[in-house]
């Protein structure tokens, strides 16, 4: 299973330049910085419409569970997307939604915050829930194909 997504934001860099007068300084430029995503899901935190008969295509709703450390949750307070964060407190490591789990999840420590994303293209929108109780983030969906709403998934073969 893969995600395919878009971000694109705006950036500040300073960079070292000679004036006019011929001196030297630092002058602070914006860029449009843009980037494709792709990343591989752990089936085991997928969860989809179960209408569906055939394929993914089919799907009108679909949730991925994904657990973040606490400190990477904070950054998301300077996320305009995000909202509430302040309002969502740290939890342990979490595995009761996974079917069987690895050594690793067995051993992981520390504070993290659960996260449900949840997109639904027949009501339009995307949704994340933190820690089953906090809604964080609620837009209209942005994932297209051929300016269609999609779910933003595609099934990968072996």
């Amino acid at each position: 299973m893969k995600y395919l997504g878009f971000e694109s934001r705006t950036c500040k860099q300073s960079d070292y330049e000679v004036g006019d007068d011929m001196k030297p300084k630092w002058v602070e430029k914006e860029f449009k910085e843009e980037e494709i995503i792709v990343k591989n899901i752990d089936i085991r935190d997928f969860y989809l419409d179960d209408t569906v008969k055939t394929s993914i295509d089919d799907a009108s709703d679909c949730i991925l569970i994904q657990q973040l450390s606490y400190e990477k949750f904070q950054e998301l307070e300077y996320n305009p997307f995000y909202k509430n964060i302040d309002k969502v407190a740290p939890q342990g490591w979490s595995s009761e939604d996974k079917a069987f789990i690895t050594e690793e999840e067995r051993i992981k420590d520390g504070k993290y915050v659960k996260l449900m994303h949840y997109w639904n293209v027949e009501k339009d929108c995307y949704i994340v829930i933190a820690n089953d109780k906090m809604i964080i983030r609620e837009h209209p969906m942005m994932s297209t194909i051929d300016g269609i709403k999609a779910l933003p998934f595609v099934v990968r073969a072996f």
